[in-house]
């Protein structure tokens, strides 16, 4: 290799170094000589550069060539090697970005995700890791859309596995929101969650949450339509649905109904405060 392509290949290189875990930024010099490089190659040479780098997982390198053989190929109109580089580029994006918030490196991951959907917006996998970054920010509300449009896309790619992946975190997050007490964060982000997954569990979340904002009709509706999600599933109702029914119902002054979904409890962890509740409500 002549010294001049060694020079190139250096200031390529420059263009994924690491400084302390932050990605370095190019001053004038470099960016120059990097193009000046780059005018040597063609789209096709940047892009199989690019596939080697991303072969020997070194997704920074791998990231710049594709976004460089991007602009190259769109000059010669070559529009093979624009759709290649975008898919892989976004490939090399998601991996950086999930090497970045291994790291803890979470402003660097969202810069290089951002990266990643400006090549490639249909990659699931990018919405999975901006999700990750949204909800390591607290931008919970953010975080449940990410995690709702990776397991869309994953559905119309009939990829169940990945699907599941993003309902399981975006339900996840809702767990943890509801145990810190965020209740009406648990009922706004979790009404958005029912409109592309209606599961029970998630039906009980936000009831249980409308009961603790004084809610308890809205909790009733919810209650009765996770009852339903039970049913409908095959599987046994869980007797917290049945408790906290019980207990929506005592709060509107209904106890025929409470006493009636009181009386639904089987499990130990329930059933001596529900008899003792149906005792109450049926002396009076």
């Amino acid at each position: 290799m002549s010294s001049k392509l060694k020079r190139g290949s250096m200031n390529l290189l420059k263009l994924g170094l690491l400084a302390g875990g932050m990605v370095i930024s190019l001053n004038q010099t470099v960016i120059a000589q990097a193009a000046v490089a780059t005018e040597e190659k063609t789209a096709v040479s940047l892009y199989n550069e690019g596939l080697d780098a991303l072969k020997a997982k070194n997704y920074a390198l791998g990231l710049s060539n594709m976004e460089m053989a991007i602009e190259k190929a769109k000059v010669d109109k070559n529009d093979k090697v624009v759709s290649l580089a975008m898919k892989n580029g976004g490939i090399a994006a998601y991996n950086l970005g999930n090497e970045y918030l291994k790291q803890d490196l979470v402003d660097s991951a969202k810069m290089t995700f951002d990266r990643g959907m400006l090549l490639n917006d249909k990659y699931g996998s990018l919405y999975l890791g901006q999700g990750r970054v949204l909800e390591a920010k607290e931008s919970i509300a953010q975080a449940m859309e990410q995690y709702l449009m990776y397991a869309k896309i994953s559905k119309e790619e009939n990829d169940v596995k990945r699907m599941e992946d993003g309902y399981n975190r975006g339900k996840n997050m809702l767990i943890r929101q509801f145990n810190d007490k965020k209740y009406e964060t648990v009922v706004s982000i979790g009404t958005s969650y029912l409109a592309a997954n209606n599961i029970p569990d998630v039906l009980y979340l936000v009831g249980k949450s409308s009961a603790e904002l004084g809610k308890q009709e809205v909790a009733v509706d919810h209650y009765l339509k996770s009852i339903e999600g039970f049913s409908a599933a095959g599987g046994k109702v869980d007797d917290k649905v049945y408790y906290a029914l019980g207990e929506a119902y005592e709060a509107l002054s209904n106890a025929p109904k409470a006493i009636e979904f009181y009386g639904k409890i089987t499990d130990a962890k329930y059933l001596t405060n529900a008899k003792y509740k149906i005792e109450k409500l049926s002396s009076n």
